[in-house]
């Protein structure tokens, strides 16, 4: 029979009772009517492609009190409460033309047994060819009477639920047969049930994502494990938009899978936003990377939070365990600490931050760098983050401290200058007085002879005077001309030159004794003549201004380690110790010999100048008990035996 299903082999019923309405209504606690609590196991039935009952269990004649053969047909209806009868029936016939699933509360039983609520659900059967054959379903006791307005509204209030939700839902079944589909889906796909069933959602995939998306679908249905994927959709209009598409399954009592509930999201805005903001930060980190400064950003608090590429040029900075940057190590010492210190007082207070400091380059050198940094603040005036650079200013600290120094030298040349042009003006007009008085002297006719060769020996030694400051300045302008290139040197023996000069200083001086005295036998050297000439006879002059009448200058020559030394020896004034390298210096004169003799200042500097463009060394040095030793070295030649 029929009705007998134990004999019917003919009809395919589930193993286990499927409902979707219980599984997504979410009672309130004092409306709980124990859907998952029942008194008895399910009692199936099958409906055939008009609606009629064709097969019940056993179990009917149980739950209702009335026999099986009752049941068939549209025998069952006269079984539920007369005020549940119309929702019953209007549910049964919208499934029938709509070919989804249902579920509904509903009292169930007779007048005179009583009635009982009940929980019924149906789903849906196809034939092998896919031929819409009737419903299979389940008609289970509930253990606690439901409360009937909320039994009558909660079918009702999914579906106003669903359709009205924003995302697109649907639901599938334990193996993944989509059955059911909202409002919202069919409005954005422009698709219908027949269509969209089971697998036909693929249909509106984008066939660049389908497969994929096939895959992970089947591996939650095969795992049970929650899905979720990100793929676009094909609109009613032929357009893409991306979803996030999630899906949970729904278990029963027993903890097995019943259905899968699922959404898709509408994010296509979202992942605009999202690909323009990583454009807008790709574009932020090519233009910072091509700056020639190193470029961070900074939190509000003041983590550095990133680095523009420049950092690789930098030796110390590195990330720490909290993924900020660590700064400190990179900063010269010297600088540390007050650089710490602004940087603190920046952050905390959100004012305006800049420091001068010098930064370890990769390659181990430290270099001078202004950094900046300005805040970004929010609607209210918080700051939110820093942005910050340091540009090198190395080169044009270099250039500021060069320019410095040339301004020194140019206020130091400017009072040489002056000093300079007092200097020359009383060392030209000193002589050139005595030159005219000792030559108004010689016209007088009145002169006798004596008189007149004392002035004629004046204006001689004044010329000479004249002739040797001019000499200096000529030989100074010259040097300052040509710069320091390498002389032509010759070999030279130094102990003629040495006689040469005493000789001639005898001769202008005949009342002065010039010993030479030479401690190597032969005293060669590569240098030239005419300069080394000028600074013996300059030693000599300068010996005979300060030194007194009758006592005798030395020059002394000896040689050792691998050097030729020439020093003349006087008894003179002298000088203080610590005046030896001013000595040297142009225009300067000790405040004893300004006291003692006149003179420009200009000799010894010139000295100087001549013995090291030849490769030797100048200096002087008081002597015990009175007087001045001037000398200089040269390398020895050669041929020095």
């Amino acid at each position: 029979m029929l009705h007998r299903l134990a004999a019917c082999e003919t009809v395919c019923l589930p193993r286990r009772t499927i409902g979707w309405s219980q599984l997504v209504i979410e009672l309130p606690p004092d409306a709980a009517v124990g859907r998952h609590d029942t008194l008895s196991r399910a009692v199936r039935w099958v409906a055939d492609a008009a609606g009629r009952c064709v097969a019940v269990d056993p179990e009917w004649q149980e739950l209702t009190g009335r026999a099986n053969e009752d049941a068939l047909g549209v025998g069952w209806l006269a079984l539920i409460h007369p005020d549940d009868r119309r929702r019953v029936e209007q549910t049964m016939r919208d499934a029938h033309g709509t070919r989804e699933p249902f579920s509904l509360d509903y009292r169930l039983g007779t007048p005179e047994l009583g009635y009982r609520w009940v929980h019924g659900t149906g789903e849906p059967r196809f034939d092998s060819d896919g031929t819409f054959a009737g419903f299979t379903g389940a008609v289970r006791a509930l253990s606690i009477p439901a409360d009937p307005a909320l039994a009558i509204a909660s079918d009702n209030h999914f579906r106003v639920l669903a359709d009205n939700m924003p995302q697109l839902a649907w639901m599938a079944n334990v193996r993944g047969w989509i059955f059911w589909y909202n409002r919202r889906w069919f409005e954005y796909t422009g698709t219908t049930l027949d269509q969209m069933q089971g697998w036909g959602w693929t249909a509106v995939h984008h066939p660049d994502h389908a497969d994929r998306v096939v895959a992970s679908f089947q591996h939650s249905i095969d795992t049970g494990e929650p899905w979720e994927d990100l793929f676009p959709l094909r609109s009613a209009g032929g357009t893409y938009r991306w979803f996030l598409s999630r899906a949970m399954p729904i278990r029963d009592a027993a903890g097995e899978i019943v259905r899968w509930f699922g959404t898709n999201t509408d994010v296509t805005a979202q992942r605009e936003a999202e690909d323009a903001l990583r454009r807008s930060e790709t574009e932020f980190r090519n233009l910072a990377d091509a700056m020639p400064q190193l470029v961070w950003i900074a939190s509000a608090t003041g983590e550095v939070e990133y680095y523009n590429g420049r950092a690789h040029e930098y030796g110390g900075l590195a990330t720490g365990d909290d993924g900020n940057w660590t700064w400190q190590p990179i900063v010269h010492p010297d600088e540390r600490e007050a650089t710490e210190a602004a940087w603190s007082h920046a952050a905390a207070t959100g004012s305006p931050y800049e420091m001068e400091h010098r930064l370890l380059r990769a390659n181990g050198e430290y270099r001078w760098h202004v950094s900046r940094a300005t805040t970004v603040r929010d609607a209210d005036g918080q700051v939110t983050r820093w942005y910050g650079t340091a540009t090198d200013i190395d080169d044009l600290k270099r250039a500021e401290a060069a320019l410095r120094e040339q301004q020194a030298q140019l206020v130091e040349a400017l009072a040489v200058k002056e000093e300079f042009l007092g200097l020359v003006s009383h060392e030209l007009r000193t002589p050139l007085t005595a030159i005219l008085g000792m030559g108004r002297m010689l016209v007088n006719s009145g002169l006798n002879p004596a008189l007149a060769s004392e002035a004629a020996r004046e204006i001689l030694i004044n010329a000479e005077r004249l002739n040797s400051l001019i000499d200096n300045m000529l030989v100074l302008a010259r040097l300052d001309k040509e710069g320091s290139g390498q002389p032509a040197l010759e070999p030279l023996l130094l102990h003629h030159i040495s006689r040469e000069a005493a000789e001639k200083h005898r001769q202008r001086f005949p009342m002065r004794r010039v010993n030479v005295r030479v401690d190597v036998p032969s005293p060669l050297v590569d240098g030239q003549p005419a300069w080394l000439a000028q600074v013996i006879d300059n030693f000599l002059g300068n010996a005979e201004k300060y030194s007194p009448q009758g006592v005798p200058i030395d020059i002394v020559i000896d040689a050792g380690g691998g050097s030729v030394r020439l020093a003349v020896l006087d008894r003179g004034m002298g000088f203080a110790p610590g005046d030896e390298e001013q000595l040297f210096n142009s225009f300067y004169r000790s405040p004893a010999a300004m006291a003692r003799a006149s003179g420009a200042g200009l000799g010894l500097a010139v000295c100087r100048r001549l013995v090291l463009l030849q490769g030797g060394e100048i200096g002087a040095r008081p002597r015990e008990g009175g007087g001045a030793e001037f000398y200089f070295t040269l390398p020895s030649g050669p041929n020095e035996a």
